[in-house]
């Protein structure tokens, strides 16, 4: 597999990582921090998942409309 490729496939499963800690937090009534909440966002652009995913985990309720 090329370094591309590989690159795209790590960064994903770090974005479902990440998406898998904030899912978490908020199943425990507990604020994902917000830096968590920002990289997942950076991710979720270079692997082209739309940010409305985080909206859809309820985040929203914890940061407000502008995450």
């Amino acid at each position: 597999m090329d370094n591309k490729k590989s690159g795209f496939l790590e960064s994903k499963l770090t974005y479902l990582r990440f998406i898998y800690k904030i899912t978490e937090h908020i199943n425990n009534g507990k604020k994902p921090p917000a830096e968590m909440i920002n990289q997942t966002r950076k991710l979720g652009r270079q692997v082209n998942i739309p940010e409305e995913e985080l909206k859809n985990l309820g985040v929203i309720s914890f940061y407000g409309s502008n995450i």
